[in-house]
């Protein structure tokens, strides 16, 4: 068919066109037999059906005409596996697509440790009393219970839900929040299983472990969001209900009028098997898998995570997009901009910096850092001379 344009009319032999096609029908097409039979069975059609119809119709016909005439240039075995290799592309593309945003869930899934060092009971916490390994447990996550209070050193993943009962640090939640700053974390304070410990020990009870931590909660609400049906996907199966019995209806009435009219059966059939293929769903079944695909693979791509499907029909009607969240559209830590002395009559900018410097050398803090970095933009010397 491909040739035909360039006046080409060339086709495989009537017989390695069956050859081919049965794998296509009955093996990759399976799946829509399949799904024919359960609405069948619950009384409603969708458009898995027409597509199986379809496709049996222009292959039932095909092989007729193959043992009838043996005329290879009246064979439709190509447009059966055709039709069925479109729609599986489609359904093929909103699996990857879905695969895209799985892949960013297991990404968050990572970020919890495997193991807790979970405090003995006897334990009293002091301030300025260092915790020897022989008074906390390594425990895996999953025997860690609520209530138990979890060791977290520097540089360490918090591995559960829960309050701080001692230390202060800044802590990096910027997996649940957006937050690209750390932020500030004393006694009593609330903390995150995944979100990173800064510079300081934590000692934390644990108050959500696994399935009930917020980390795990959001992992469910995408996992869930990920199989429901965009909007215009359950319009479709809605117009189907009523879309199925009328294109076999009409096919029908085409076939029996064709044969009635022309007392020809196999053009009265080949009229009845045009209106079924012409009103398979290839086009839909490939176009909105692939701009489910497109859209949530460009998210991907800048770290935006797709919900469900309606966000992307609902996206177009957007006029206004508003960020909460400081530091979101930053570079992700803060420069020092300005140096503004308080006293008139220190004019030496530089001498200011440096001492500024002096007075943060040592500290892990975000805005000390910014200082640092300010005073090595400018060349500036410190009193201990480690810039």
């Amino acid at each position: 068919m491909i040739l035909m344009p360039f006046g080409i009319h060339w086709s495989l032999s009537g017989w390695w066109q069956p050859a081919l096609a049965t794998p296509v029908q009955f093996i990759l097409g399976w799946r829509f037999y399949r799904a024919d039979f359960k609405s069948l069975m619950a009384g409603a059609g969708n458009m898995d059906l027409l597509v199986a119809i379809g496709t049996s119709a222009a292959y039932g016909l095909s092989l007729y005409i193959l043992l009838a005439s043996s005329l290879a240039h009246e064979l439709y075995f190509e447009g059966s596996a055709v039709i069925i290799c479109m729609v599986l592309l489609g359904k093929w593309l909103e699996a990857r697509a879905k695969q895209q945003t799985s892949e960013a869930i297991r990404a968050l899934q990572k970020l919890w440790p495997e193991h807790a060092k979970v405090l003995n009971a006897d334990i009293e916490l002091q301030m300025n009393i260092g915790i020897d390994t022989d008074q906390y447990r390594d425990l895996p996550l999953d025997q860690v219970l609520p209530g138990d209070r979890v060791f977290v050193l520097s540089g360490e993943r918090i591995p559960v839900d829960g309050v701080i009962l001692f230390g202060a640090s800044h802590v990096d939640e910027s997996l649940l929040t957006g937050e690209s700053e750390p932020i500030k974390k004393a006694l009593d304070s609330k903390v995150i299983g995944g979100a990173l410990n800064g510079e300081g020990v934590l000692v934390v009870m644990a108050e959500a472990v696994g399935v009930e931590s917020v980390l795990s909660q959001i992992i469910n609400l995408v996992e869930e969001a990920q199989t429901q049906k965009a909007p215009i996907q359950k319009l479709v199966d809605q117009v189907s209900a009523i879309f199925v019995p009328t294109v076999i209806i009409l096919a029908l009435i085409t076939g029996i009028g064709n044969w009635l009219y022309l007392d020809s059966i196999s053009i009265s059939i080949l009229r009845a098997v045009s209106v079924l293929v012409i009103a398979c769903p290839c086009a839909l079944g490939l176009a909105t898998p692939a701009a489910i695909m497109a859209g949530t693979g460009i998210a991907a791509r800048f770290g935006i995570l797709i919900k469900d499907p309606q966000v992307l029909e609902l996206a177009h009607r957007l006029d206004v997009v508003a960020f909460d969240k400081t530091g979101t559209l930053t570079i992700g830590k803060p420069r020092m901009l300005a140096l503004l002395p308080f006293n008139q009559s220190f004019t030496d900018k530089d001498q200011i910096l440096a001492t500024a410097a002096d007075l943060q050398l040592g500290s892990e803090h975000p805005l000390a850092k910014a200082l640092l970095d300010a005073a090595k933009s400018n060349r500036c010397r410190t009193h201990r001379h480690l810039i």
